[in-house]
């Protein structure tokens, strides 16, 4: 199996660094105490695939690469959005939220620059 050193979100490929980038997979589960002393746990039909992270965003990026202003402009978007994963895998209506931020130069304009954005992604599994 081939991994790529990317995702594509958002139809924009980032870079992906590999000491950070974390995928769990999980199924979403509720579980009770019943009275007799028994547990009742019921599981979702479909597992959950959730990836963390940070994404590269460079200020001049390679073709089909995307910018900084690309990413942020993805991370304000309330709708779904689509998702290829650093194995090729796609997902569609996938949720993307940014915790932390952070800049290779102190200039952050530099032509060459990157920004690291720390990402959680969410995706329904098959």
């Amino acid at each position: 199996m081939a991994f790529n050193s990317y995702v594509t979100l958002d139809g924009k490929k980032y870079k992906t660094l590999q000491r950070s980038w974390q995928e769990m997979p999980s199924v979403p589960k509720t579980g009770r105490l019943l009275l007799s002393g028994d547990v009742d746990v019921t599981f979702a039909a479909n597992p959950i695939m959730e990836w963390e992270g940070e994404l590269a965003a460079a200020v001049s990026p390679a073709t089909g690469y995307g910018s900084p202003a690309d990413l942020y402009t993805t991370l304000e978007k309330t709708t779904a959005l689509s998702f290829t994963d650093h194995r090729g895998t796609a997902y569609s209506n996938c949720y993307v939220e940014a915790t932390k931020m952070r800049s290779l130069l102190p200039d952050w304009e530099d032509t060459n620059n990157i920004i690291y954005i720390f990402v959680k992604i969410l995706a329904k599994g098959s």
